[in-house]
């Protein structure tokens, strides 16, 4: 039985993931967003939808890899390596998708890439409350700069919280700002 030890500990890592990748979801990208991205001066800080989606796919690609050890450890490694590595990378890239509002700037990243954008106050040329486009909220914000980049933020109820440091960091930097009763 000695031989075959190693290949139960696999199932079990496979297990693991699947089980604990419901709450993994829905607790660690918003709580390692706040870790990163939190300062004094935020405003609000958005996880958008699709990084729950990226962590979820990615634990389950990650589960796979372990149960194709599980299945044959010495021949099929060369397969679920390659596989992990990808689950592994898809948390990263969820992990560097989001959107932060500072009194200062609005600072985001775009999905499937690592590299953020960044912009001032005085970068903004308006800010618009719509009716969404995601049937799941019924409003989004619109965010439009200067240089025609357009940034949404779903109107949810975790910007709901946030939404006076926003209106407030708008307003003080002279941003005009169109709600839903405007």
């Amino acid at each position: 039985m000695t031989h075959s030890e190693p290949r139960y500990i696999w199932i079990a890592i496979a297990l693991l993931l699947v089980i604990s990748s419901f709450f993994v979801v829905l607790i660690v990208p918003y709580t390692l967003h706040n870790i990163l991205f939190y300062t004094a001066n935020t405003a609000m800080i958005q996880t958008p939808k699709l990084v729950l989606y990226m962590y979820g796919i990615s634990m389950g690609i990650m589960a796979i890899a372990c149960f194709v050890m599980y299945l044959n450890q010495k021949k099929l490694w060369k397969f679920a390596l390659p596989l992990f590595i990808a689950g592994m990378a898809g948390i990263a890239l969820g992990t560097d998708h989001y959107k932060v509002v500072t009194y200062d700037e609005i600072k985001f990243s775009k999905p499937w890439s690592f590299t953020e954008e960044s912009y001032k106050w005085d970068e903004v040329e308006q800010i618009i409350t719509e009716k969404s486009e995601d049937k799941s909220v019924r409003w989004q914000v619109k965010m439009f700069f200067k240089d025609g980049e357009e940034l949404v933020f779903v109107r949810d109820r975790n910007f709901n919280n946030s939404h006076s440091n926003f209106y407030s960091a708008a307003k003080i930097n002279k941003v005009p700002y169109k709600g839903i009763n405007d």
